[in-house]
């Protein structure tokens, strides 16, 4: 294990090696756990695999001090009966896009998924001159809100805040420059989502 030079004591090559093993294999743990983390936050906002959710939760919880808070968090959020009825639902998904007019953002989303199978969609915009405006009935209705900008959320919290409480809501960021149904905007709208539901090719 040891051997000698100029009457010193040295380790041999074989220790280094080791710990060069050793932190390679803690790097990619890590990286592994980061991806597995990953993936359990997307699969909630999709409301999949609610055990690999719940699961991944716990494990967190193992990592103090962040960890824990965002274990303790997901296990929480994950006990909630609407959050676990909304994962045992055979039913589309229904999503629900927000704009200002609901003429070119929002609009434009909706029919991107029109016909696209496992999702329910419908769009409406927070001024009222909207061509469909925002109701009560239109975030009790949905699964998950997209807006486009945070302004549009803000509305949405300023007129249906307790509404909101447990509905996910996501700004796409997405300002307000695209005509209806620009590919500019199709392929922002679809970079934007990905990730947080599936995107019609």
């Amino acid at each position: 294990m040891h051997r000698l030079i100029h009457g010193i004591q040295q380790p041999s090559a074989f220790i280094g090696w080791f710990f060069v093993a050793f932190a390679s294999v803690f790097i990619l743990v890590g990286w592994t756990f980061a991806v597995l983390v990953l993936m359990a936050g997307r699969f909630i906002a999709r409301r999949k695999q609610y055990m690999f959710c719940f699961v991944m939760g716990c494990v967190e919880c193992v990592f103090m001090p962040f960890g824990t808070a965002l274990g303790v968090f997901t296990i929480l959020v994950l006990n909630r009966q609407s959050v676990k009825g909304s994962f045992n639902r055979r039913q589309p998904q229904k999503l629900l896009f927000v704009c200002t007019e609901n003429r070119m953002r929002s609009l434009t989303a909706e029919k991107m998924y029109e016909g696209f199978p496992g999702y329910e969609v419908k769009s409406a915009g927070t001024s009222t001159s909207a061509r469909t405006p925002v109701t009560q009935e239109h975030i009790d209705w949905a699964d998950v809100i997209f807006v486009m900008e945070p302004e549009h959320e803000q509305v949405l919290k300023e007129q249906f805040g307790e509404a909101l409480e447990e509905k996910n809501v996501f700004c796409l960021n997405i300002p307000d420059i695209y005509c209806y149904m620009e590919p500019n905007l199709i392929d922002k709208l679809k970079a934007a989502l990905n990730g947080d539901v599936d995107v019609p090719e």
